[in-house]
């Protein structure tokens, strides 16, 4: 495992190259992970299947230093897409205080 050090990001740098950075060092727990595991189960068509996609995917970001940055950079962004900081697409609508019912996510 390389031990590199976060780079020091000015107070004022915008989520993605903060995010950026965090990727850029071994903190993601995620960062030798393939995207399909994060992605990947929202093609899925059995409903099995894709809970067991998202409780792994799950799994890696619950073991994730950066978890609650990769959640606010998927919050800031607004990413309607695939999993980041242990949360769904909707499970992340419904933090910002979104009602299920809106088709808005």
């Amino acid at each position: 495992m390389n031990q590199s050090k976060p780079r020091i990001i000015a107070e004022n740098a915008m989520p993605t190259a903060i995010f950026q950075a965090l990727l850029e060092t071994d903190l993601a727990a995620c960062r030798d992970q393939s995207p399909q595991i994060f992605y990947g189960y929202e093609e899925e068509k059995n409903w099995n299947v894709r809970q067991r996609q998202i409780v792994i995917a799950k799994a890696i970001c619950a073991e994730c230093v950066i978890r609650k940055e990769c959640l606010d950079y998927a919050q800031s962004k607004r990413d309607k897409f695939g999993i980041w900081g242990g949360l769904t697409e909707q499970e992340r609508y419904l933090l910002r205080g979104n009602s299920i019912e809106s088709t808005n996510y």
